[in-house]
Formats: structure tokens, sequence, C-alpha cells
């Protein structure tokens, strides 16, 4: 059965995640804006993210069933992770070998794919909705790829094959309403085993952590039930850290 959902197309815009920020109010539940172009698309810390008509998919979800949303709020900040989850289902479906560098960077290799940024909406009675934006490089060439400014892939370069944008944000957004509700309702454990699989090559890993202004380093252990990164850090020993930035020091 096909999951519902609203689905607002836009030719361009400034920002899907801006977008719907701005409208929230005037938006139902489970709407999706998508945007052929985005010409200030963010990501994550600040960082920008190019969407071109041809190559990219940029999509926000709005999700608003506040009660829902506040009687599971402490599973709310893993909706980004269950996002990318489905991200590397899809790229495995397409004969790609994704990893996902935590939190929810999803990548091939040492090239990003794709990313996700959730942001939280709250009013004076507490979370009000949530916007989870996707963008993702279907089929955006190499020649396109090598000026993003850091390593990047596309399914398309990646497989040699275009990738129908319509068909592949549907399959997406089937696979998230038919499950985002059992994941808010049982937690982190719906995804935790295809998580850790698609994390492990990053185990064993040194890296370094910003987290809240505070810095850690060390190697990576793996993930726990809830989805903390676990690090032997170099100061203080074990430490599991709910959110961050991840970078990579060595092999």
């Amino acid at each position: 059965m096909t999951a519902a959902y609203k689905l607002v197309a836009l030719a361009e815009v400034d920002s899907t995640n801006s977008y719907v920020r701005r409208c929230a109010a005037l938006l139902d539940d489970r709407t999706v804006v998508v945007a052929g172009r985005q010409s200030s698309g963010r990501g994550r810390d600040g960082r920008g993210w190019y969407t071109d008509e041809e190559g990219g998919l940029a999509l926000s979800i709005l999700l608003k069933n506040r009660e829902l949303l506040q009687r599971r709020s402490e599973n709310v900040a893993g909706l980004t992770q269950f996002a990318a989850v489905l991200l590397c289902r899809m790229c495995a479906e397409l004969g790609i070998e994704p990893s996902l560098k935590w939190p929810n960077d999803v990548l091939v290799g040492e090239k990003k794919i794709a990313g996700i940024l959730s942001e939280a909406l709250a009013g004076t009675n507490g979370l009000e909705a949530v916007v989870i934006g996707i963008g993702m490089n279907l089929n955006t060439t190499p020649a396109r790829l090598a000026t993003i400014g850091r390593p990047a892939a596309s399914i398309a370069a990646e497989t040699g094959k275009l990738v129908d944008k319509n068909n592949f944000m549907r399959k997406l957004l089937d696979m998230f309403f038919e499950k985002y509700e059992a994941f808010l309702v049982k937690g982190f454990s719906e995804i935790l085993d295809e998580y850790r699989r698609f994390f492990s090559p990053f185990v064993g890993r040194f890296v370094q952590v910003s987290s809240a202004g505070v810095a850690f380093s060390g190697k990576v252990l793996g993930i726990d039930d809830a989805g903390r990164l676990l690090l032997e850090d170099e100061a203080t020993g074990k430490t599991g850290i709910v959110a961050g930035e991840m970078t990579c020091v060595t092999n």
C-alpha cells in the first residue's frame, strides 16, 4: 500500500528547507516540497548544497503530528539517521556500495553522494514540527562534481546509468512514510543493524569529532544501541557522543 503524502513541486527555490520553514503554518502534515533547482541549498554546519534540474534531488519533508513528535521527542533527532539508512538502501539496490559517516552523510568510498539536514520548529507549546531536508546527487556529471570543492559522487557517475528522478523519489518517500512513525515509537532499534552495517567501514579508524564546541579525538569503536558514536577518546577514554561532526584522520 502506498503511503499518503502531499507533494509540492517547485521549479526553483532558495532552499527547500527554508521554504518549508517559512510556509510551515500553511502546509499540511506529511507535505513534501521538491525543487528542480536550489540557489542557496543548505547542508549541516552552514555548508552549501547545490542542486540543478538535471543532476540532483532536493526535497524537504514536513512532519506536523505534534502529539506523536512530543510524545516520542527522544527519537526525533534520530530521524536523520533513519533517512540516511533509507538512502543507503536505495544506493545498494542500484549496485552501489554505500557507507554512512556518522551521523548521516552517505558516502561512496570517500566521496559524498547524499546529505540530510533536519530542523525542529518550536512554538510556545514546545515542539511543533520537524523538517527533514534531503539532497542527493543522482545524475550529476563528473565535470560538475569536480567543481563542488570536496570529494563528491553521483549514482550515474558511479554506475554509468542515468536514474529516473521521479521514480527514485517516489520509492524513497514511500519507504519513509511507511516506516517513520514506527521508528518514532520504537526508536533506534528499528534501524540499528542496518546502520551498523553501513557504518562498519569507519570502525577502527582514528577521527576527530566536534560536538557542541567540544573537540574529541580517538579511535572509532562503533555505534551504541541509541545511535551514539562510541569513541575511544585519547583524553577521557570511552565516550558516547550524541551529535557532532566527524572528520576522519587516518584509515
